[in-house]
């Protein structure tokens, strides 16, 4: 009897030396590997040599909150955790995960750096605002859609196929190591226009219509702003701008010759600056612009501007000959300090600059023509055969704020002889 009890205690020491066990603190937790017969009953305790031998695993929408004891479950290939209300997760020990699914948790915080052989990860839906996947160099699929990422660094990942990033907070994106991939999603990210995907070719794209892929590096691609949505609307007609966004690719206008604003009510020509090439101008009056600076368009030809209600006129050009047409705009001021009139070289020649005197007795006599000091004395020469109709009232000048600035008379028509 001796001899059998002690047989008995020997048998049930080394049982229980033998069987280890992983705290799983959380009972949800539990109750699913219960439910799916790895465990049998919630004590907060699971068999670790159990859990270890699982290679895929499946605790989506259980309600769990901590994943405290997974780090037992070291063979583990597939692992779905998605729709619980997980914080926080690391993968330190589970390193043997090739598809990893945490979508549409609570995660702020997600370590997959020791999970080297993963391929496929899926995030959506959680809260994060950073993630490190550099390491996972093997993923082919990564599903990134609705955190708060204001940036990703994907150098690393040039085995990835499909990437999903709708919905985020991103301002930039450089997926030029990404050789590989073929499907993008990236809609939802207002402020990501330019995506560098330099020589790839990605097949399926889903993203808002202003945003676009480039060969180049989005820091090298010029961007005008175009804040007047119908000086906008009048480009998108010209097939030179596709999305009311705000903005323009430089690239597109500034080769543009002739640009005209009838029937348009613009009220903000900003962004005409970048029209490199421009030569012809029509303006109507159905705009609604007092001021116009086209000072930095230096191959303007001819500005027609007929019956508008523009004031004042900044101007300036390299063009061999001019036409400034304004009758019936109520021109005040005429800007041409940007305008060599006495360049020792063959300076441009003001053809023509008109405005009609009779419309400007409602709207405001023209009362200052702006030159440099420098230029001062050759207004009345200009350039031979150079045809202006100034009213009495006009003062050649470096400064119209001056008081004592000279005043023309009887300048009249005035033809250079």
């Amino acid at each position: 009897m001796n001899i059998i009890l002690k047989l008995s205690l020997v048998f049930l020491t080394t049982s229980l030396a033998w069987t280890q066990t992983t705290a799983v603190p959380d009972a949800n937790f539990e109750q699913k590997l219960i439910d799916l017969g790895h465990d049998d009953v919630i004590d907060g305790l699971v068999v670790t040599e159990t859990v270890a031998a699982l290679t895929s695993l499946d605790l989506s929408n259980a309600l769990i909150s901590d994943v405290t004891g997974l780090e037992a479950f070291t063979s583990l290939v597939n692992l779905n955790l998605s729709d619980n209300t997980i914080n926080q997760i690391e993968f330190l020990t589970n390193i043997a995960l090739t598809e990893l699914d945490l979508s549409n948790n609570g995660l702020f915080f997600a370590n997959v750096s020791a999970n080297t052989a993963l391929t496929k990860l899926h995030l959506k839906s959680n809260q994060l605002t950073t993630l490190d996947v550099n390491a996972n160099t093997a993923l082919t699929e990564l599903h990134l859609d609705m955190n708060q990422l204001a940036s990703v660094d994907l150098s690393a990942n040039a085995a990835l196929v499909q990437l999903g990033l709708s919905h985020n907070m991103l301002s930039e994106l450089d997926l030029s190591a990404n050789i590989a991939l073929s499907h993008l999603s990236t809609f939802g990210n207002p402020e990501l226009t330019c995506i560098y995907v330099g020589e790839n070719s990605i097949e399926t794209t889903d993203f808002d219509e202003f945003q676009f892929l480039s060969d180049l590096a989005c820091n090298d691609i010029a961007i005008t702003l175009i804040p007047d949505p119908m000086f906008e609307e009048i480009l998108i007609g010209l097939e030179l701008d596709e999305t009311l966004d705000g903005s323009v690719l430089t690239s597109n206008i500034e080769t543009l010759i002739d640009l005209s604003f009838i029937n348009s009510d613009v009220s903000d020509l900003t962004g005409i600056e970048d029209f490199r090439d421009l030569q012809n101008l029509t303006l109507d009056g159905t705009n609604l612009l007092t001021f116009v600076d086209i000072s930095h368009n230096h191959e303007l030809v001819i500005v027609n501007a007929h019956d508008t209600h523009i004031e004042n006129v900044v101007f300036s050009t390299i063009a061999p000959y001019v036409e400034l047409l304004f009758d019936g705009s109520p021109i005040k001021q005429f800007d041409f300090t940007g305008f060599s009139f006495s360049s020792e070289a063959q300076p441009p020649m003001l053809t023509c600059v008109v405005y009609d005197e009779e419309s400007n007795i409602v709207g405001g006599m023209l009362e200052c023509i702006l030159v440099d000091t420098k230029d001062i004395g050759f207004v009345d020469g200009l350039v031979e055969g150079a045809f202006w109709i100034v009213p009495e009232t006009a003062r050649v000048t470096d400064d119209c704020y001056l008081a004592a600035d000279p005043i023309l008379s009887d300048l009249g028509e005035l033809v250079m002889d």
